[in-house]
């Protein structure tokens, strides 16, 4: 059974991803409840940071060896949080307030404005001179922590969560320790997404959209429907659109620093992909200004038929 023993690896790191997710939720909105931060923001930068470390952990991990897996797991994650996890919950659960939340247009702008810079940079890149490969992953991080500035002044000072008396050292705890557990299981998770490419035949740009893109992407998946489950279903859309940024804009500008060059025919199909899934990020508050159920079920099966679509281009090249 030459699979067995790559997918029982990838199993459990993914198993630690799911359950280090689960517990940076509760330690983050706690953290956000402590400092006055509304949901909307919560999600943007403590829950994306919680469930995008997975991705963060397995891109350096293989950008060594492997910079079209790197680069194909983050935009891959970028276009399955898109299609399949807010496709998916609006599907489902038909509630337009999961696209709910103040000033995200700006963080939105940065987005397309970093999809723009990734697609310059990565499609071509043997090509480039100035500005370097470098160069342009600079001005990703750039970006980055402009969309930080951004939401430290936000200035809506709302309470995230009901009342509670858990202390401060407690929800750090918490926190830190999922964190470390997200990045503990990306390790195994790394070692068995390679193993199972390896056995399957496929490429590093294949393995980086399909297997751990995918994984890695499984707790915003996980996250947001507790954050759902809690009761902060505007949080969402925060995770998804933090996440995103998070995967663009610092991932991606580290795998351009790094000066890895990933083969450019391998990663036109994930680049695409990732500035689709910006672009839609964009249209659905605008197309979900109108809280009915129906608008936001199609919306979500628009969504995941979108992702299947691209999918299917990227797989058959």
């Amino acid at each position: 059974m030459p699979l067995l023993e790559p997918l029982l690896v990838f199993i459990l790191g993914l198993v630690g991803l799911l359950f280090g997710s689960h517990w940076a939720v509760g330690g983050a909105l706690r953290l956000a409840e402590k400092w006055g931060w509304p949901a909307w923001v919560a999600g943007i930068l403590l829950l994306a940071l919680g469930t995008s470390l997975p991705e963060l952990f397995v891109v350096l991990g293989s950008l060594p060896g492997y910079p079209q897996f790197a680069l194909a797991t983050v935009m891959g994650s970028n276009g399955f949080n898109v299609g399949i996890v807010l496709g998916l919950l609006l599907l489902l659960l038909g509630d337009s307030n999961i696209c709910r939340g103040g000033g995200r247009w700006g963080l939105l702008s940065l987005l397309l404005l970093g999809s723009f810079i990734a697609s310059q940079a990565f499609r071509n890149p043997e090509a480039l001179v100035w500005p370097s490969l470098r160069a342009m992953g600079i001005c990703l991080i750039f970006l980055y922590a402009a969309a930080i500035f951004m939401l430290f002044r936000a200035g809506d000072k709302e309470s995230v969560v009901s009342q509670n008396f858990h202390p401060l050292s407690f929800a750090l705890f918490q926190t830190l320790g999922g964190f470390a557990l997200l990045a503990f299981a990306s390790g195994f998770f790394l070692d068995g997404s390679l193993q199972l490419a390896a056995r399957i035949g496929w490429t590093e740009g294949f393995a980086g959209f399909f297997i751990a893109a995918v994984g890695t992407s499984s707790p915003e998946l996980f996250t947001c429907w507790q954050v759902m489950r809690k009761g902060h279903p505007e949080a969402v859309y925060g995770n998804i659109l933090g996440s995103n940024l998070f995967n663009l804009l610092l991932v991606g500008g580290l795998v351009a620093v790094s000066g890895a060059t990933p083969d450019s025919s391998a990663v036109s199909g994930p680049l695409a992909v990732n500035a689709g899934a910006a672009l839609a990020l964009v249209v659905v508050p605008l197309v979900l200004r109108f809280p009915q159920a129906a608008l936001s079920r199609a919306t979500g099966a628009i969504l995941l038929l979108a992702y299947f679509y691209s999918a299917n281009q990227v797989l058959s090249g």
